[in-house]
């Protein structure tokens, strides 16, 4: 899709060594026909767990692309010469080191998961990659949890809480919903929200505003003039879909 659109693939690499079965390491690189789509970029900080250096990389094969991030670079100020220096001895290290940093991450990811599975009503899938866990706890409210724990949770004098909020992570289920690990859930476009007079979470934690919800009905003025403009996927189906899209540089109604 990407080659046959012109469109850029952005792979973020940081965590590549970082897999916990057996898998060998691969790279979008490796995709020789679209050598001209794909952007690699990659972080010194996370890959070596150098909290603080900020150098990285972008990496392409695609030489005007290249050409374009390079000024970009030039008119940003650079890393500290310290955080240069350092980042470019870590990159001598051998494969011992990736080694020991998956079995001690695989040994912290088998005791989080087996603690969460002991949590009536917990949700969470086992991750094989990277040092990430992502569960879903069976509370009404995350921000009071959230609130909880950092006010009157105490664990030798130090609680950490990471929410890992997407726009639809505070959805709460319909009757009809059943939460299943590992399967995608059903949009509704936030049917109890709608319900409430509110926007779906989807677009109301759009941080871009590239999300609007429209009634076509009675649209707005302001929107009434774009919606010409928009395009629906496989029109020819007649599903009708409530979602359009408007700005895209390609026909969207043939994908």
């Amino acid at each position: 899709i990407a080659v046959e659109h012109g469109l850029f693939v952005i792979s973020d690499e940081v965590y590549r060594e970082f897999t916990y079965g057996g898998e060998a390491m691969a790279s979008m690189l490796e995709f020789e026909h679209a050598r001209e789509n794909v952007v690699v970029v990659d972080s010194v900080s996370k890959r070596f767990s150098a909290c603080g250096a900020r150098v990285g990389a972008v990496i392409s094969r695609n030489r005007e692309l290249m050409q374009q991030v390079l000024k970009l670079c030039q008119s940003r100020l650079c890393g500290a010469t310290l955080d240069q220096v350092g980042a470019a001895a870590l990159y001598t290290v051998g494969p011992e080191y990736f080694a020991a940093v998956r079995e001690e991450y695989m040994r912290r990811r088998d005791t989080a998961y087996a603690g969460l599975m002991r949590i009536p009503g917990a949700v969470c899938r086992r991750p094989e990659g990277a040092f990430y866990l992502m569960a879903k706890l069976p509370v009404d409210n995350t921000d009071t949890f959230q609130q909880w724990m950092l006010e009157e949770f105490n664990d030798k004098g130090e609680t950490s809480y990471w929410p890992g909020k997407t726009p639809l992570a505070e959805r709460p289920l319909e009757p009809w919903q059943k939460h299943v690990a590992g399967k995608a859930e059903h949009c509704t476009l936030c049917s109890h929200r709608l319900a409430q007079g509110l926007k779906p979470a989807c677009v109301e934690n759009c941080s871009t505003g590239a999300l609007t919800l429209v009634d076509y009905e009675n649209p707005a003025p302001e929107v009434a003039k774009r919606l010409g403009a928009a395009r629906m996927m496989k029109a020819e189906k007649g599903t009708n879909p409530k979602i359009r899209y408007i700005g895209s540089h390609f026909d969207i109604s043939k994908c």
